[in-house]
């Protein structure tokens, strides 16, 4: 696909999005969506991106007196929008990534905000914002990183100010990372099970239980167990199923049948993991706590 038609139907998609904010709303592409003739000369083929890719390769130096960056003609006007392709990347066989840089319509940021749309079958099927540079009453960035496996990692810091009872004006500040992969389908999906976790105790006999469990994604799971003091056991490329939002049951080893099953839950911030395995370490304790460690 060439440069403008892949920059006229993402603006279209992106026209009714929110910019902060992930969407899955489908919009076919159609050869009649092009640009006027007189744009033809500048259509060009949008080059391969090499992984990894971040924010820090984005170049927004050229800046005016005020701080804004300096868009120039390589910006292509789009209805009311002007945007630039930074390049592409295929997530899978079917999936195409484009990134693209957007011209924002209001004065709040003071860079392009860049979003990836991603292509299946010829058609938009989500979008996500990856970089934004805002400075209005307070600041926000949000930066990301993709790296060689196309696991798409979003960091956002932003600092405000706010008031304590006495009236005082104070700093407030907040920092938080999202882990996202794109499905068969082209569908960027939050990963929040990503991470390290770990749980041990002893049964009444004062033998040692544990699991050291690393998530990469749903589809890669690599479990360390060492049940009642025994050496411990290592099962690698193990696939997770997801029973609910907020639930997951891992099968470590089929032969154990449900004492080789564990399940991690998430509550707000906090994780259990449960199963037969652990009911047995002491009857009557049905969960335990497992510490996560993001990666």
């Amino acid at each position: 696909m060439r440069l403008l038609n892949y920059l006229f139907v993402a603006i279209c998609f992106s026209c009714n999005q929110k910019s902060n904010s992930s969407i899955s709303t489908t919009n076919k592409y159609n050869n009649g969506d092009t640009l006027i003739s007189s744009n033809v000369s500048q259509e060009s083929v949008i080059k391969e991106i090499k992984l990894p890719f971040d924010s820090k390769q984005l170049n927004y130096s050229k800046r005016d007196k005020n701080g804004y960056y300096i868009y120039d003609k390589s910006f292509i006007k789009n209805k009311n929008r002007f945007s630039r392709a930074v390049g592409k990347y295929k997530s899978n066989e079917n999936v195409e990534i484009v990134i693209v840089e957007l011209k924002p319509n209001g004065d709040e940021h003071i860079d392009p905000i860049v979003k990836l749309y991603s292509y299946f079958k010829n058609q938009i099927t989500d979008s996500l914002t990856i970089y934004e540079n805002v400075q209005w009453e307070g600041t926000k960035k949000k930066e990301f990183e993709i790296n060689q496996n196309k696991i798409i990692k979003i960091t956002e810091k932003s600092v405000g100010v706010d008031f304590d009872e006495s009236g005082k004006e104070i700093e407030i500040s907040s920092n938080s990372s999202d882990i996202y992969e794109v499905t068969s389908k082209g569908l960027f999906v939050a990963n929040k099970w990503k991470g390290k976790y770990y749980f041990e105790t002893t049964n009444r006999d004062d033998l040692k239980t544990s699991f050291d469990i690393t998530i990469e994604s749903l589809n890669n799971i690599t479990v360390k167990y060492v049940g009642d003091g025994s050496a411990v056991e290592i099962y690698k490329n193990l696939k997770a199923e997801e029973l609910s939002v907020n639930k997951i049951k891992i099968v470590f080893n089929e032969k154990y049948e449900e004492m080789g099953e564990i399940y991690l839950q998430k509550y707000k911030d906090s994780y259990e993991i449960s199963g037969k395995v652990i009911y047995f370490i002491n009857p009557g304790n049905d969960t335990y706590e497992i510490e996560k460690v993001k990666l």
